[in-house]
């Protein structure tokens, strides 16, 4: 998941909220079967936090993401600095084994670059051999790195017809509109049915849960078809999100899955938290340049990108009229819709 956010106010610095090692794994009652009701606070709750999010001039806050559904567990961790939209730089990293993988996001504001990089700690001692004992191609002291590249004002354009759902969803996707675009989807595709406040370590929190939207969820089931069963573990029953009482940022995001249906609990299979938030600090210009390694080729799949909001928006509608030249595209309405 790429996280992009609007920014923060310097006065207003809000910590990362995190469980306390010696608290017990959070569990909670179960709702019943039948559908609950949206409740009217946790809605605005979550359209107030949007507004808010598009007022700050930057942000910077460091990133840990967990995940455990079924025998994987592992947790990334990393940076994320976001300018004025759609600029943003994510860097972060994860260890698995001897095998240590990076995510590197950069948006200077026309490009949004892409890299993966995959290396071992330590090179085998005995690298692997071919059919007549000569070395495989595959090095394992270098590192395998993937490049891509995507020219956001062209994605943008496409969402002109789009449906609004599939537009926040495609826009948190590819990084932009960040978690605006984030709670946007998430606002679309489930019913906030709970509201509550919490405290911890003399901050409050204002905690809001949802689960999917029965529409949502019987198409995603369809499109799925015969993967359905077999991807069941993947998908979470339930969302949870923590709001800093003062900024309304939303400091620390659960994804739930039922632990118990006789018990009714749930255990979180992926976590997302932000911690020593900045806001509206000076960013150096240049956080958001980039420049690939030497011998590294980038694949352009902004035409990728462009086919699925193309068939996001059903039936050819009439062109959009040409943008005047000189005027600047308004990506902010374009990804907040």
């Amino acid at each position: 998941m790429a996280i992009a956010f609007g920014a923060l106010q310097l006065r207003n610095v809000a910590s990362g909220w995190q469980e306390p090692s010696n608290k017990p794994a959070e569990a909670e009652t179960a709702k019943p079967a039948e559908i609950p009701e949206a409740n009217p606070e946790a809605t605005a709750l979550i359209k107030a936090a949007r507004e808010r999010l598009s007022k700050w001039q930057s942000i910077q806050a460091n990133v840990v993401q967990r995940v455990d559904i079924g025998d994987r567990r592992f947790q990334a961790t990393g940076r994320f600095v976001a300018g004025e939209f759609p600029r943003l730089r994510l860097d972060y990293e994860v260890t698995v084994g001897n095998t240590v993988g990076r995510l590197l996001e950069v948006c200077d504001g026309q490009v949004l670059h892409v890299e993966r990089r995959i290396e071992d700690i330590a090179p085998s001692e005995s690298p692997a051999t071919g059919a007549e004992g000569e070395p495989t191609a595959r090095d394992t002291a270098k590192p395998v790195i993937e490049a891509t590249r995507r020219d956001v004002h062209r994605i943008l354009r496409a969402t002109s017809g789009a449906d609004g759902a599939a537009v926040s969803m495609l826009a948190a996707d590819i990084g932009l509109g960040g978690l605006s675009a984030l709670l946007a989807s998430l606002d679309r595709t489930m019913i906030f049915d709970s509201i509550r406040e919490e405290e911890h370590e003399g901050q409050t929190f204002r905690v809001v849960q949802g689960l999917w939207k029965p529409e949502y969820l019987a198409d995603l089931q369809s499109k799925l078809g015969g993967l359905s069963s077999q991807l069941s573990m993947f998908l979470p029953e339930r969302v949870r999100i923590y709001f800093e009482a003062e900024s309304l940022f939303p400091v620390r995001i659960l994804y739930l899955k039922l632990a118990s249906a006789e018990r009714r609990t749930y255990r979180a299979m992926l976590s997302l938290e932000f911690h020593d938030v900045e806001f509206d600090a000076a960013l150096p210009p240049e956080t958001f340049s980039y420049r690939p390694a030497t011998g590294v080729q980038q694949k352009d799949d902004t035409d990728d990108y462009v086919q699925l909001l193309k068939a996001a928006q059903g039936p050819a509608a009439d062109p959009a009229p040409p943008q005047p030249a000189g005027e600047p595209l308004n990506l902010k309405r374009s990804t907040e819709r």
